[in-house]
């Protein structure tokens, strides 16, 4: 059974009251993961591609293990771009 198609607040279409509202882009999700100073963003923290980046910030001695949950609007008001790695999985 497919899922509905719900904009990038997570709403159904009609249920959002911002104006100029649009569907989540196909293979992407409503909501997003980021590090601090990170310039992709992640579909899950199960991410190869973000793990291998927290492993290498720890053998330069940061820490990058807490990720932070965003709204898919607000990751790309930052500029920040999809990850290819965890988005060519769709």
């Amino acid at each position: 059974m497919p899922t509905e198609q719900r904009c990038i607040h997570e709403l159904l279409p009609g249920q959002c009251a911002e104006a100029g509202c649009s569907p989540v882009p196909e293979g992407l999700t409503a909501h997003v993961h980021v590090t601090g100073g990170g310039r992709s963003f992640h579909k899950s923290t199960a991410c190869l591609a973000l793990r291998d980046g927290q492993r290498y910030a720890e053998r330069m001695g940061m820490n990058l293990h807490d990720t932070e949950q965003l709204a898919l609007r607000v990751a790309q008001s930052r500029g920040l771009s999809p990850c290819e790695v965890c988005f060519s999985l769709a």
